[in-house]
């Protein structure tokens, strides 16, 4: 979706602040923002960051009503950023890591162009080659297999995938084992237990051993899978384009319940209540709505007064920050309490957007 904006007169901008709805009732007013973001928000130490893709930062107090602070980038970041405990960081086109928290932002180390990815760890990000990954302590370990994509694990070690196969590293990047398939094209995945959770593009979603990658379940989906969350040892949580969010159990890869959204899902799901929620958006629509992993039912639910949500909101100090597109293409972020666990309604139980499936392990 092609987007413009342009710079609003203060008529304009007072005609933009609206008041969020109950339920999730904002606690101010949608903030005009100076910039299109393209890049989904990261939290950190209060503010709300986000980038654009020519080069500008914008960042947005969590609390209050402060201004926010726009600012040019040394250069423009080239794959969406990360949050690490040191700060939001990003890499541009030279291949330069960039920590956005200091003003102006301070270089973390040069490991060069062709990067696909970065990957958010308990330090420095690693960075991800086709051919190669550099670790949070700047070494550099090839890889065994083309790779496009990684996320790390719950152990610290890494989940590498590519066109052709996926692989298990450990956390100094050592191979362990490698999935390898020409037609499953695996995406992300998770640990939890004793089994690695992977989603591939060709709608199968696959248990594997953790110890040696041996099959232990397929269950087949209706659409590529695009985000992997690990609920609890017993069930495993995946989004998929067929507009669905499912839970299956982990011993045999039933399904617990699902839900269908109004949109395909915007990933990455964005965990809250203590992990024992989270937070989902459809792209096309105006609707953020919190689930429980406990069967799958609406918690809570806020809608945006027009437009659309553009990028997954991210969570912090229990407070969601949300992107919206108005109908009238300029970009608002919302901050929107959320609601404590014991504040959350009972969910529904029937009509759009509830569960189905067994709750009870079969």
């Amino acid at each position: 979706m092609r987007i413009g904006y342009g710079v609003a007169s203060a008529a304009l901008f007072l005609s933009l602040l609206v008041t969020a709805a109950a339920p999730g009732k904002a606690e101010s007013a949608g903030t005009l923002l100076q910039i299109q973001p393209a890049f989904a928000p990261l939290a950190y130490s209060g503010k709300v960051y986000l980038f654009n893709s020519a080069g500008r930062l914008e960042v947005v107090p969590l609390e209050g009503k402060a201004a926010s602070a726009v600012s040019d980038l040394p250069a423009a970041p080239i794959l969406p950023p990360v949050s690490t405990p040191g700060g939001p960081c990003f890499m541009d086109g030279q291949g330069r890591l960039w920590n956005a928290a200091s003003a102006p932002p301070s270089l973390i180390s040069s490991p060069g162009p062709g990067a696909v990815a970065l990957v958010p760890t308990d330090g420095r990000p690693a960075v991800v080659y086709p051919d190669r990954l550099i670790l949070p302590d700047g070494r550099s370990v090839a890889l065994p297999l083309r790779t496009k994509g990684a996320v790390q694990l719950s152990d610290g070690g890494y989940w590498i995938y590519g066109d052709h196969g996926a692989a298990r590293l450990d956390a100094k990047g050592a191979a362990l084992w490698t999935w390898t398939s020409e037609t499953l094209r695996p995406t992300t995945a998770c640990l939890a237990g004793n089994s690695i959770y992977s989603g591939t593009q060709n709608g199968i979603f696959a248990a594997l051993r953790a110890k040696n990658g041996k099959t232990r379940w397929r269950y087949p989906a209706g659409g590529p899978i695009e985000d992997v969350v690990p609920v609890e040892p017993r069930r495993v949580l995946f989004s998929c384009s067929d507009h669905y969010l499912r839970c299956l159990w982990t011993r045999r890869g039933q399904l617990a319940w699902q839900v269908r959204v109004p949109g395909r899902v915007i990933s990455p799901l964005v965990l809250c209540q203590g992990g024992k929620a989270f937070l989902a958006a459809a792209s096309g629509a105006r609707r953020l709505s919190m689930y429980s992993f406990a069967g799958g039912k609406m918690l809570w639910t806020w809608e945006a007064p027009s437009g659309e949500i553009l990028l997954p909101p991210v969570v912090s100090d229990g407070k969601a920050a949300v992107v919206v597109l108005t109908s009238q293409n300029h970009p608002l972020l919302f901050r929107l309490p959320l609601p404590a666990p014991d504040q959350s309604s009972s969910g529904k139980k029937a009509g759009a957007g509830a569960a189905t499936g067994a709750e009870a392990e079969p």
